[in-house]
């Protein structure tokens, strides 16, 4: 695994990481690319370098060689979540949402846990899709995770920011939509301090 001057890939590997996390990010490319060419046929570090090369990318903006490689990664590994959340995430920021929401949608029935559901709910609330992301949210803590934060976050925000909105069109005092909104504000500021209470360094709680 030795080249170039005995550096290995590894070693390569860990100073790109040095540089992505310096935003060197030239560096940290020429340092993933060289770490990459240099890994042995199956040496299970090349899908990490890969990865970490295909993020370097993204970050210069070369989103379309990114998605190449993390559909490379795929093609291997099917339920590597984190190339399909950079996926969904250049949909989404390339002003493509509807279609990073529905490619995390594709993903969330085929991958275990929260995230998928949790990028869906924060995918729509982006947009400020309150239903969908409401649904997807209370999805998590219904079927996956009772108590978690990131689920307690989106529902409380969700919740805050309908209420808010609902507050600036002079809603009567005396009326049943007034008590409902007061109803709202007290679930978003509730759930605040549930989010809180199990991650007590969550700062979008606070």
């Amino acid at each position: 695994r030795q080249f170039g001057g005995d550096i290995t890939p590894d070693l390569l590997n860990n100073k790109g990481v040095i540089h992505y996390c310096s935003a060197e990010m030239p560096e940290a490319v020429n340092d993933f690319s060289r770490a990459l060419t240099g890994c042995a046929a199956g040496d299970p570090m090349a899908v990490t370098i890969k990865f970490n090369l295909a993020r370097s990318l993204e970050e210069i903006g070369q989103n379309e060689k990114s998605v190449v490689m993390y559909n490379e990664i795929l093609e291997e590994y099917p339920g590597y979540l984190d190339a399909h959340l950079r996926i969904a995430t250049i949909l989404a920021n390339g002003g493509k949402s509807g279609e990073a929401v529905q490619y995390v949608r594709d993903i969330a029935g085929t991958i275990q846990g929260s995230t998928p559901w949790l990028m869906v709910g924060y995918l729509n609330l982006r947009r400020m899709e309150w239903v969908p992301a409401q649904k997807a949210f209370e999805k998590v803590r219904k079927d996956i995770d009772p108590k978690c934060p990131y689920a307690a976050v989106g529902l409380a925000t969700i919740f805050y920011y309908s209420s808010v909105n609902k507050f600036r069109k002079n809603v009567d005092r005396n009326s049943k939509d007034y008590q409902r909104l007061l109803q709202h504000m007290d679930y978003s500021l509730n759930t605040f301090r549930e989010a809180l209470a199990w991650n007590p360094a969550n700062a979008y709680a606070a």
